[in-house]
């Protein structure tokens, strides 16, 4: 997943910060299921929903050269601005077919809930003008499925730049 967004930090002491942001970020998942006798009668169906999320980390920092390390976790809340599905399976000619759907949102059995909560944890090097690369781990905490016992939870790696002013 990529992600690009900015950040407002506000020391609470010298090594630690609460840091506010808005990320643009993308989250999906690839399923691949197998449905007939053979080995390659396969489906694959890609799922890519962008979020427009805020961020709410707890960080610790050290410095690091003419920069800071820094390390940290907190909440998030996204809100999905738009998402697609694409379906990939083969007919018995071995011929591709393709069909793309754009996404729903909203409590119907055929849509996806459009918020999404979880969790953030995060290694990232900020330098001393504000700008800095990111990694992180999302981990979603809101099922967005709303079929009844099928779960669906976002769990994300990244990698981002950002600036903190």
């Amino acid at each position: 997943s990529f992600f690009i967004g900015g950040n407002a930090s506000m020391d609470v002491c010298k090594m630690i910060s609460v840091d506010a942001g808005l990320s643009l970020i993308n989250k999906g998942q690839t399923t691949k299921q197998n449905y007939g006798i053979l080995s390659d009668d396969y489906k694959t169906i890609r799922t890519t929903i962008t979020y427009l999320e805020v961020p709410v980390n707890v960080r610790a920092g050290f410095d690091v050269g003419s920069g800071k390390f820094l390390i940290g976790a907190g909440p998030y809340i996204g809100f999905a601005l738009g998402g697609q599905t694409k379906g990939y399976t083969r007919d018995i000619n071995g011929t591709l077919i393709t069909k793309n759907t754009d996404m729903a949102f909203g409590s119907g059995t055929t849509e996806m809930k459009s918020v999404d909560f979880g969790m953030n944890f995060s290694l990232a090097y900020k330098l001393s003008n504000g700008l800095g690369i990111q990694a992180g781990y999302g981990c979603g905490l809101t099922d967005l499925n709303n079929i009844a016992g099928i779960t669906s939870k976002n769990k994300v790696t990244s990698i981002g730049l950002n600036y903190t002013f």
